[in-house]
């Protein structure tokens, strides 16, 4: 059974990573190693020690069948900072314990990687009953 894929974190690097792509519940993101690390669902292949092996989580949280979806981004280790980009281009720091909503077109920087957040149009509609 495939599943639902609700938003996407795309690097901004011609030479990143792949898109990952968020489902369900909480997606843990973090540096790929040689050995699984418990709890990670999205390894990121990269060599940037900067980016822990458990370093951020996206919660994907349905509020109803005809309501959007919510994304809460947190920060899940003790070393390594997380960054947000507000559209301003603001920079807001994320630390051990913040959670913080991610809305379509934010960026996010993990060790020294940076994505775009991109939710689907679906995801961002609400359905007229």
């Amino acid at each position: 059974m495939s599943k639902t894929i609700h938003a996407r974190l795309v690097a901004l690097r011609s030479d990143g990573p792949p898109p990952v792509e968020l489902t369900e519940r909480e997606n843990v993101l973090g540096r790929a190693t040689t050995q699984p690390t418990a709890g990670v669902t999205h390894p990121i292949a990269t060599d940037d020690r900067s980016m822990s092996r458990t370093h951020a989580a996206v919660e994907v949280i349905t509020q109803g069948p005809h309501r959007p979806k919510r994304f809460l981004l947190k920060n899940i280790h003790d070393r390594n900072v997380l960054w947000l980009w507000e559209p301003q281009l603001t920079k807001l720091r994320i630390d051990p314990g913040d959670v913080v909503y991610l809305t379509h077109g934010q960026r996010v920087t993990l060790g020294r990687m940076e994505f775009e957040f991109k939710v689907p149009a679906r995801s961002l509609k609400t359905k007229r009953v």
